[in-house]
């Protein structure tokens, strides 16, 4: 426990710095980016024939105005509606509370809970809904291994590519990853952004490329076997 606290002390104030650095270093970034991909993009618009750059610009402007109107429009949608501000409220007052009080009483809630059983199936209810609890729990502790291993590893194989930013970028994806996609291709397109702005020749590039096809396979093969076999032991 003292070495994960110590570990936690050291990482976050770096966590931290790097962020910091990350977003002021943003708008150079992308336009070095830019510069690097557009003569690349004019080679294989003239060979394929695709669209001008000009052309792209206007049909991305179009539609992420349409992605932001339709989220604008949702938005204010939930917060003039008095039912979803209250929900909203209760979210951020009412469930600290509650929880408070649900962990403080627990022990008596479930007796109580236990002593309403019907007492013909007491024995039953008991064996499901602890096997359901060792379930859940155990699906919450693998998930959470598996964004803090890929986290680890991204951040990791990042930093000793040279990458800027590598740490925070590595874990961000890391931790992103119990949402399907998101977590991969989210770190995959800023890294490779940061990368083509950064390195010279194409080496720095492929090389992260292949740091986050390497972490596809960790989870899939790896990570996604050894859950599985843990899922089949806990159930027999």
């Amino acid at each position: 426990a003292l070495i994960v606290i110590l570990a936690f002390l050291l990482i976050v104030p770096m966590l931290i710095d790097q962020l910091t650095a990350f977003v002021t270093s943003l708008p150079d970034l992308v336009e070095k980016a830019h510069q690097r991909l557009l003569p690349a993009y004019e080679t294989l618009r003239v060979r394929f024939d695709l669209p001008a750059v000009d052309d792209l610009g206007v049909l991305l402007k179009n539609r992420l105005g349409t992605v932001f109107g339709f989220l604008t429009q949702t938005l204010q949608g939930v917060v003039s509606g008095g039912a979803a501000l209250a929900n909203l409220l209760s979210l951020f007052f009412i469930t600290p509370v509650v929880t408070f009080y649900l962990l403080r009483d627990w022990d008596l809630i479930i007796a109580r809970i236990d002593h309403l059983l019907p007492r013909d199936h007491a024995d039953t209810i008991r064996t499901q809904m602890g096997a359901i609890d060792t379930t859940l729990a155990g699906f919450i502790r693998g998930q959470a291994t598996v964004c803090l291993v890929l986290g680890v590893f991204y951040a990791t194989g990042l930093m000793l590519v040279g990458l800027p930013f590598g740490m925070v970028i590595g874990m961000m994806a890391g931790i992103l990853t119990f949402i399907p996609y998101v977590g991969s291709l989210s770190g995959f397109v800023t890294a490779m952004a940061i990368a083509l702005a950064t390195f010279d020749g194409w080496h720095g590039p492929a090389t992260v490329a292949g740091i986050f096809f390497a972490g596809q396979v960790l989870d899939v093969k790896i990570l996604l076997e050894l859950g599985n076999g843990q899922r089949t032991i806990t159930t027999h």
